[in-house]
C-alpha cells in the first residue's frame, strides 16, 4: 500500500512571495523534528533505478488528473501486489508533482514517503 498527499492552503501573497532562504532552514529542520529517515535520499535512490520513460501511464489516467485537479487536500492511492512497481510509478509521480510545484507560487506543499519492509526501523 502506498499513500502519496497533496496538501493545499492558502496563503495571503505577501507570505507566499517574501519566503526566504531562512524559511526553507526552518522547514528541514521542522521536518528533522518529525522523523530523521532519509526521505530525500531515499528518492533519489528509487529515482535512480527507475528506467528512463517508464512510469508514465498513470499521468495520462483520468483519476491522476481529477486528483491533480482537485481544490482540497487529497491522497492518491497506489495499490498492487509486491514487485509490480508501486514504489517506482510513485516516485514519477512525486517527481512530476515537484516539477510543477517548481513553477508556482507556495500555494502547495507535497509530502511522500516510502515505507519497506526491508528497510530498517528507526
Amino acid at each position: 500500500m502506498l499513500e502519496i498527499r497533496r496538501l493545499r492552503h492558502d496563503r495571503d501573497e505577501s507570505s507566499s512571495t517574501n519566503s526566504s532562504s531562512g524559511d526553507v532552514d526552518i522547514d528541514e529542520e521542522r521536518l528533522g523534528w518529525i522523523s530523521n529517515v532519509p526521505y530525500e535520499s531515499q528518492h533519489d535512490e528509487i529515482t535512480a533505478f527507475r528506467t528512463p520513460g517508464t512510469c508514465e501511464w498513470p499521468l495520462r489516467r483520468s483519476e491522476f488528473a481529477g486528483w491533480e485537479l482537485s481544490k482540497e487536500s487529497a491522497i492518491l492511492w497506489l495499490q498492487g501486489s509486491v514487485g509490480t512497481g508501486k514504489t517506482f510509478l510513485a516516485s514519477r509521480v512525486v517527481d512530476h508533482m515537484r516539477n510543477k510545484a517548481t513553477g508556482s507560487v507556495g500555494s502547495e506543499g507535497i509530502a511522500f514517503f516510502y515505507c519497506g519492509h526491508a528497510r530498517q526501523r528507526v
